[in-house]
């Protein structure tokens, strides 16, 4: 195993595995999506162990991500554009891709079918109150199939769902549910009374 150089990575495929292990059969831990910045923390033959902008380490095969200079995993909102569930083609028109929600789009990109915003736009479309927040998981992630390591309407777990609904609305959370249940406050309310937005935890 080398250590990385803290060299950072862009995604360039819809999803990519974030994997326990170096080997495609290991299980999913999370996933990161088209666009999304990476931080290579150490390599292995054809696998990149990578840290995203939420901290969260895992393994990804390097096919899934393309070098960038610099090791920073911020991205740059005034110019990107944000996927609320589209489908895109370049403008040389080779070939068409599906991007879920909360996936980025290349610069010259072109929404056919769906919705895409600036990500300067998110604090308009998707404000920071309990209702909005509601909205937006009823919205975008009712009906969806229960997936290990998932984040997005295509499949999620719960940690995901709640990461991804919250990262909208400008309320970033750690991946795990364990982390997310120590990220926050306790509610003054009680189980029994919890109120719109918040999130409950159990133990085992």
């Amino acid at each position: 195993m080398s250590a990385g150089s803290g060299a950072g990575a862009v995604v360039r495929v819809a999803i990519a595995p974030l994997q326990a292990e170096p080997r495609a059969s290991s299980p999913q831990l999370s996933q990161r999506l088209a666009g999304h910045l990476v931080e290579i923390v150490s390599e292995q033959g054809d696998w990149l162990r990578v840290r995203g902008a939420d901290g969260y380490e895992g393994w990804m095969h390097a096919g899934f991500v393309t070098r960038v200079p610099g090791r920073s995993t911020r991205q740059s909102r005034g110019v990107s554009r944000l996927s609320l569930g589209c489908v895109t083609r370049m403008p040389a028109g080779d070939g068409r891709r599906a991007l879920p929600l909360g996936a980025y789009l290349a610069p010259d990109e072109i929404v056919e079918h769906g919705e895409a915003i600036p990500a300067s736009d998110l604090a308009t479309r998707f404000p920071r109150d309990a209702a909005a927040v509601a909205r937006t998981a009823r919205d975008f992630f009712d009906g969806t199939s229960y997936q290990w390591g998932g984040v997005t309407p295509w499949g999620a777990d719960c940690s995901g769902f709640a990461q991804t609904v919250f990262a909208l609305h400008g309320a970033p959370l750690p991946r795990d549910a364990w982390q997310q249940a120590g990220a926050g406050a306790a509610s003054a309310h009680g189980f029994m009374a919890l109120e719109l937005g918040e999130l409950a935890f159990f133990s085992d």
